[in-house]
């Protein structure tokens, strides 16, 4: 058996530099300011947020935040966060990762002792921002048509392909199944899955909400996570 795990390179190699982080950053930031996104799947306010979010950028690199960590998992995704970054320069928005806002989400709301349901419903619209900025007004899923000949046969000589990526090039590409260990914009997730278990309950789980049908890539089952053992946790 022959498998290959293809990472977010490939789609920067055949898409461009707008798939790279600080395009995504910026084209998240930039839709709200020219009033290009879904105001009722997230609100403007999101902008303003990550900007708020930079600010704290040095001070969690000095140790500023770290009496406010509270488990094992973020102690070390913040010692991570730490190494990959040096103290000694500040870091515009768009140099910073965009998984590692989260981090600096999660440690803002733990210093201000902000819990569920507020937490939850703020990570929620920050996460949907991200997602809508990767996806590109569907332009990534638009990347394989750039693949060459010769990359395309190379993938089909293998018998798992992996990705970590949203979008499903490679399925397009190669005429395969593909396994998406983060999530895929062509998947609900289950909370929004009418046939998911949890939605086969009496309860309405979604109190009310209604999936909008022209932005299903919003309500997809895509990972973003700013630590690995959560990741790995929700692909088992």
């Amino acid at each position: 058996m022959r498998n290959l795990l293809i990472g977010n390179g490939v789609i920067i190699q055949y898409g461009g530099s707008v798939y790279v982080n600080s395009s995504i950053i910026n084209r998240a930031l930039e839709n709200i300011r020219s009033r290009r996104f879904p105001n009722q799947l997230y609100p403007k306010e999101c902008a303003d947020f990550v900007v708020a979010l930079q600010k704290e950028h040095a001070r969690a690199l000095r140790g500023e935040y770290d009496k406010y960590v509270f488990t094992s998992y973020d102690r070390s995704s913040l010692e991570d966060f730490k190494r990959r970054y040096t103290k000694t320069r500040s870091y515009a928005v768009e140099e910073i990762g965009f998984e590692d806002y989260f981090l600096l989400f999660e440690i803002v709301y733990n210093k201000q002792g902000i819990g569920n349901p507020d937490r939850f419903n703020s990570r929620g619209v920050l996460r949907r921002m991200f997602l809508d900025s990767v996806y590109n007004s569907g332009h990534v899923e638009t990347v394989h048509q750039h693949f060459p000949a010769g990359f395309v046969s190379w993938l089909k000589e293998y018998d798992y392909v992996f990705t970590t990526n949203y979008d499903s090039n490679l399925e397009a590409a190669c005429g395969s199944n593909v396994h998406h260990l983060h999530g895929s914009f062509q998947t609900l997730s289950e909370t929004y899955d009418p046939n998911s278990f949890r939605n086969q309950l009496e309860d309405d789980m979604l109190d009310g909400e209604k999936v909008d049908p022209n932005y299903l890539h919003l309500y997809s089952n895509c990972l973003v996570s700013y630590v690995g053992d959560l990741k790995f946790f929700s692909m088992t």
